[in-house]
């Protein structure tokens, strides 16, 4: 039936001329979800010269989701596919037989490298020749959304920090015996910091991040990490414990994305822990690779555990969640590691890093 749809589409050229000249990406879909139509900027976006190799797929799978290389049945098989705003967009108007727009989260893995798309989704349905179809539209909306988690997340950590220099001179013009060297070290350090997590990012994401690779011992990786955050945490009431071998365990890693990726899973556990709880860290050393776990006493609700991962989620409200996805992204796709995590009411959240050994890298692992 998608051949014969697909025929009666092509023939339609006023149709397909309008749809070809759009900037964005657009399908057309039978009452199973199956292509039978993609416009040029979607196969352009795929990297396809024709729609034949698309026909009868799915739009998860033309465009490379993660999840739906991850299950036989492929777009929608996967559990967490019931909380892709994308799929119930195109459900809704298919099953109602109206306009649905919502925006949506698609992660992809295009040759091992992930990326991510924010998509403003427009679902319409279209009738042909008896048949229910759907007309889909994605709008590309992630400089906008960059621009938000920007101003949200970067500006918001910046400001804060500059508040607390702010606070110290005027204590050094009132008092400058109050003011330690130390401290005021440690409040440039942070905003440094923050300046240099949003240009990874920036970077990352561009394909531009340049890795330095260097033999890091793992206590030095956890100690420099908790050193930047173990005030903050404190502040929340939030303890922070590290479980180290007693014998000097070494990672093949740039030290400088390692921290960022560390920080935030940490940062992460904190912000989800409440006071007098606790965070805690361990290491698993193997040969092959050193494993670091950020362990909190919560509990992820099940729309978060299958979503945590994409781009501009957040439990924390609109315009946050990078976290996660950024320790993703730097971890597998320049790090040569991997990140998990387990969440139950029973056992916590237990985030699971995994690093490249020293003796795997210098074996030619990594």
């Amino acid at each position: 039936m998608c051949g014969d749809l697909a025929q009666r589409i092509a023939a339609r050229h006023d149709l397909v001329e309008v749809l070809n000249r759009l900037p964005y990406m657009a399908l057309i879909l039978t009452g199973a979800r199956e292509v039978i139509f993609a416009n040029r900027a979607l196969l352009d976006t795929v990297g396809l010269a024709g729609i034949e190799t698309a026909l009868g797929s799915r739009p998860g799978e033309l465009l490379l989701c993660v999840n739906s290389r991850a299950h036989a049945d492929g777009c929608g098989g996967m559990d967490g596919c019931r909380h892709c705003q994308a799929l119930q967009t195109i459900l809704d108007c298919l099953d109602q037989r109206r306009s649905v727009v919502r925006e949506a989260r698609v992660t992809t893995r295009v040759e091992g490298r992930l990326a991510a798309f924010d998509l403003r989704v427009t679902a319409a349905p279209l009738s042909l020749n008896g048949h229910d179809l759907a007309m889909v539209f994605f709008e590309d909306i992630g400089a906008r959304k960059r621009r938000e988690h920007l101003e949200s997340i970067f500006l918001h950590d910046l400001l804060n920090t500059v508040g607390g220099l702010q606070l110290l001179a005027e204590r050094l013009k009132h008092d400058p015996a109050q003011v330690s060297a130390a401290e005021l070290e440690r409040l440039v350090q942070l905003l440094t910091d923050e300046i240099r997590a949003q240009r990874l990012l920036i970077e990352a994401e561009r394909g531009e991040l340049q890795r330095n690779i260097q033999c890091v011992p793992v206590r030095d990786l956890v100690d420099d990490t908790l050193a930047g955050i173990r005030e903050w945490s404190a502040r929340r009431g939030v303890t922070i414990a590290a479980e180290l071998p007693p014998a000097p365990v070494y990672l093949a890693t740039d030290p400088l994305v390692a921290r960022r990726v560390l920080l935030n899973a940490v940062k992460n556990a904190v912000e989800a822990s409440g006071a007098g709880a606790s965070v805690r860290l361990g290491v698993a050393d193997a040969p092959a690779a050193v494993a670091v776990t950020v362990w909190n006493a919560g509990a992820m609700a099940e729309p978060a555990r299958h979503q945590v991962f994409q781009r501009s989620f957040s439990t924390k409200g609109e315009g946050r969640g990078l976290g996660a996805y950024s320790m993703r992204l730097l971890m597998e796709n320049y790090l040569g590691g991997t990140v998990g995590f387990t969440s139950s009411a029973d056992t916590g959240t237990l985030f699971t890093l995994t690093f490249p050994s020293m003796q795997s890298y210098l074996a030619g692992g990594s």
